[in-house]
């Protein structure tokens, strides 16, 4: 709300789908957060101008969307190293990786 960023999550559960869509509705933000119903390893950062990542997904499917975070120009791990993603620093409890 304060920075007017966008942001978009993606989701493979239907359930926590709808459950996100309605809190960001009902905090006014629908116009700024998209969540996406799919699987990540589909997803395109680019045909959504992504700039910045946040992931918060286990080492196995990290490694596995590493060809798709390579893309993103900042991308931050929470809690684990991004397996063949190179160049990742760790500040705090997150991995971080700039292109």
């Amino acid at each position: 709300q304060r920075s007017g960023c966008r942001g978009i999550g993606v989701e493979i559960d239907i359930e926590k789908v709808e459950q996100a869509r309605r809190l960001i509705a009902d905090q006014g933000l629908s116009h700024r957060i998209q969540i996406i119903h799919g699987d990540v390893r589909d997803f395109d950062p680019a045909r959504h101008s992504v700039t910045h990542a946040y992931c918060y997904l286990y080492p196995e499917l990290l490694q596995e969307i590493a060809p798709i975070l390579r893309k993103i120009p900042v991308v931050v791990s929470a809690g684990h190293q991004i397996p063949g993603l190179e160049g990742q620093v760790l500040v705090g409890q997150c991995w971080v990786h700039r292109t």
